[in-house]
């Protein structure tokens, strides 16, 4: 199974260790802030973890993720997950090319369904540490200005999500 994450990438110029490495921060943190996301939903009292609390948990993440205490070891077990993959990605090619046709032709039929029955937004009460720094994150978003280039790609990144997500609730 591919993540696309390939397609985002130039592996021209990557060597597999690194491009393995970029591969594994990035999930990483989408894993985190999904976490992140579905904490803040929860102490929210919503059933499901809509759109608002992703960019919460991508936001949350943006500022916290690099200092996680246990970022090392969870980098290398994410680390070694990757590599298992593309182990094992080699080894069914061959075998992937034949059932990939049959996979873009699902696909294409399911592009038009869309999730409407999203549950509307609450802002979580909860004090914890996690709900209390999101709704501060988030409204603190637009004044954060970070000197470090990596955490200000990641601010881009995330402001261009967040545009796009209000264009498609226009």
């Amino acid at each position: 199974m591919q993540t696309g994450i390939q397609n985002m990438i130039n592996t021209s110029t990557l060597d597999s260790d690194t491009e393995n490495k970029i591969i594994s921060l990035l999930t990483l943190l989408l894993e985190k802030s999904i976490e992140t996301a579905l904490t803040y939903s929860l102490h929210a009292g919503t059933k499901q973890v809509g759109s608002q609390h992703i960019i919460l948990g991508l936001q949350y993440q943006a500022h916290e993720f690099l200092e996680r205490p246990e970022l090392d070891t969870e980098f290398a077990d994410c680390m070694a997950q990757i590599q298992n993959m593309s182990e094992d990605d080699e080894d069914e090619e061959s075998e992937e090319d034949e059932e990939s046709e049959e996979d873009e032709e699902s696909e294409e039929d399911d592009e038009g369904e869309e999730d409407e029955d999203e549950e509307e937004f609450k802002v979580s009460l909860c004090d914890c540490d996690i709900c209390t720094k999101c709704n501060q994150y988030e409204n603190g978003w637009d004044d954060w200005h970070p000197d470090d280039p990596i955490l200000h790609g990641l601010k881009t990144a995330i402001n261009n999500v967040k545009l796009r997500l209000n264009e498609e609730s226009e």
